[in-house]
């Protein structure tokens, strides 16, 4: 594997090993051309293995840090000894290191944690939750709790109704909901919008709303690409929470998630009450990395 910088990777290429290798939206070029235009890549000549690395420069110093709206990158198509030599190169090439990676096929969290003790990364685990709708998956509602249950009916019993918004709509109803919440920067709200705005490429955002009447009470934004569906952002307000909005809301996704045989991911799940609410949709547990570097 060679380093490659944006301007000489052959994005067609690039994609396809995307499409074949995972499908996961955060990989393709155009994504990554969105968050971080100055990204570079490990790429093997026949473009089979690929690591993308979030490239910015802060001071003169060349550093690779997650970017915003991105929740993991790391190798695809390759094998264990190849995730090793990416993470080696990193740390050779460049001064400063914060970046999340899922672990390629076959590599345990155990491996992971003698990799990063070797090559000398601070490691943490992050957890994800995921769904898989592959063929013969049972449908959502088969797989949903009880108390989850008793929440949609709840929500569909009291006259709300699911449409789809824009992006703009969304991340002006997320700003003021729960935005203001998290002290988000602008470039934030700045690249949600111009991602939610692309057309034409193999990833697209969808949003959609909890109505009642034409009061809007909370949103979802889905990122969605072939094989995927990922629960990227929500807000909801009070009235929305006592109608129990943002569990219909999930549920329509997880039906069209389950009609396409999608992967459906909640992007997240470290806090204890949030984990609770995904996997009360009968999501997975899934184990990724925070690797931090700094090298003098």
């Amino acid at each position: 594997m060679k380093i490659h910088k944006r301007n000489t990777i052959d994005a067609e290429r690039w994609d396809e090993t995307v499409w074949k290798q995972s499908g996961m939206p955060y990989f393709y070029s155009g994504f990554l051309d969105a968050v971080n235009p100055r990204w570079q890549a490990l790429i093997s000549d026949d473009y089979g293995k690929i690591f993308p690395i979030p490239v910015k420069s802060y001071l003169g110093i060349e550093t690779a840090r997650q970017p915003l709206l991105c929740q993991q990158l790391g190798l695809l198509g390759g094998r264990p000894a190849d995730f090793s030599y990416s993470l080696k190169w990193l740390k050779s090439e460049l001064r400063w290191i914060q970046m999340t990676v899922g672990l390629p096929d076959g590599f345990s969290w155990e491996a992971l944690e003698k990799l990063a003790k070797t090559q000398k990364y601070s490691l943490e685990k992050r957890m994800t939750y995921q769904l898989r709708y592959e063929d013969g998956a049972l449908p959502p509602w088969d797989q949903i709790s009880e108390h989850h249950r008793r929440h949609i009916r709840k929500f569909q019993s009291n006259g709300f109704h699911i449409a789809p918004i824009s992006g703009l709509a969304c991340i002006h109803f997320f700003e003021e909901h729960q935005g203001k919440l998290l002290n988000l920067p602008r470039s934030f709200y700045q690249k949600f919008k111009a991602l939610s705005e692309i057309e034409g490429e193999p990833f697209r955002v969808r949003c959609w709303g909890a109505f009642e009447g034409i009061h809007l009470h909370s949103v979802m934004a889905v990122l969605e690409s072939s094989g995927w569906r990922i629960y990227w952002l929500s807000a909801t307000d009070e009235v929305g929470k006592n109608r129990s909005a943002a569990h219909g809301l999930v549920y329509h996704g997880l039906v069209e998630a389950h009609e396409s045989k999608s992967h459906w991911d909640f992007e997240g799940g470290m806090k204890a009450g949030l984990a609770r609410f995904y996997s009360g949709f009968g999501a997975e547990a899934l184990e990724y990395a925070y690797l931090k570097a700094w090298s003098l």
